[in-house]
């Protein structure tokens, strides 16, 4: 009885320790004050923004550039939402991705908002791929931030993202946003 009750705790411990880990690898803890995901696609939005793992259509530059290496051909997207009818709310977007032989460069362009508050995003986009299974991506990212009667400012970011296919029905996907810590405004907080 006393060996039973030992490998019960052992289990439970790997459990807790398994789903800690996992908590920690999969939660989002983002906060945005601006320039946050908005879901580029009717197919990102259904998916809950879960779309980094999958990534496999030109959309992919505003969420895991990597995954545009899967892509063969020359692909466009255009993509408009009005959420609850609200013009101010508006947000629109387009991708462009041209496959070469030396790996999959794109170009994407957003906006968000109307002209009393308006973001603007230019992505410029480079993916490749590893014996088809490993790939990876990385995105040079403009924005511009624009608020009537208080101005404009602009700044640059990096974006990098990971995508391998562990099995033919499963991948692990992974993005890092602004890496340089890019800032807007004279006081230069962080973005």
């Amino acid at each position: 009885m006393r060996i039973k009750k030992i490998i019960f705790l052992t289990i439970n411990y790997r459990n807790l320790a398994f789903i800690f880990v996992n908590y920690l690898l999969l939660a989002q803890f983002n906060v945005y004050a601006s320039f946050e995901l908005k879901g580029s696609s009717a197919r990102i939005q259904a998916m809950g923004q879960t779309y980094v793992g999958l990534a496999n259509t030109p959309e992919a530059i505003f969420v895991n550039s990597s995954g545009l290496a899967q892509l063969s051909s020359i692909a466009f997207s255009f993509y408009f939402a009005n959420p609850f009818g609200i013009k101010e709310l508006s947000f629109g977007s387009m991708a462009a991705i041209f496959p070469t032989s030396i790996g999959t460069y794109a170009m994407g362009l957003a906006q968000f908002g109307n002209k009393l508050y308006r973001e603007q995003s230019l992505l410029l986009s480079y993916a490749r791929s590893i014996q088809n299974r490993f790939y990876y991506g990385f995105n040079l990212h403009y924005m511009k931030l624009q608020i009537n009667d208080y101005g404009s400012d602009f700044s640059y970011g990096i974006d990098l993202g990971f995508l391998t296919k562990i099995t033919s029905s499963l991948n692990w996907g992974f993005n890092a946003t602004n890496l340089n810590r890019a800032t807007l405004g004279k006081e230069r907080e962080k973005l």
